[in-house]
């Protein structure tokens, strides 16, 4: 409209000093997050480990739902629900509220966590197979070790 200015910024925490002058408080949140029963360790997986919350509750419903309760900074939550909504394929309804200031919990997870060289299928890793995961990071297997389907074999690079 004309006479309006709007500015768009990326969303930012608003801390506090502590009580005694040398402690930063931030928000937390609490969570609640009701998910099909095959999610939910992506869930917590998702908001215990580089986003510092912490699990509360977890009861499972007879209908094939679980419903989890966390405690978690706010800026750990930045994110969070586009992340989550394609991880559960959207079945994850997610609710949260302002809990109280915390003393801040330090840098979350930088989010550049490497990826895995998964196993595809049973045998014995074979020179040639590792020889071509070899230029994608780092192996945890030789030739002739046997491995299973889903086993971790590797680190990738990025």
């Amino acid at each position: 409209r004309e006479g309006y200015e709007l500015l768009i910024s990326p969303p930012k925490i608003v801390t506090k000093p502590g009580e005694d002058g040398t402690t930063v408080l931030e928000p937390f949140e609490d969570v609640v997050v009701d998910v099909d029963s095959e999610y939910s360790g992506i869930i917590v997986s998702a908001l215990t480990g580089d986003r510092k919350g912490t699990l509360i509750e977890m009861n499972e419903a007879l209908d094939g739902k679980t419903r989890l309760r966390f405690e978690v900074p706010t800026r750990g939550l930045l994110g969070f629900h586009s992340e989550i909504a394609t991880a559960t394929r959207g079945t994850a309804v997610v609710n949260h509220i302002f809990l109280e200031d915390r003393e801040h919990v330090g840098l979350l997870g930088d989010g550049l966590e490497k990826g895995k060289l998964i196993c595809s299928e049973p045998g014995v890793a074979t020179t040639y197979a590792l020889s071509s995961l070899a230029a994608r990071g780092i192996l945890f297997v030789e030739p002739g070790d046997k491995v299973y389907a889903g086993m971790i074999v590797g680190e990738h690079a990025k």
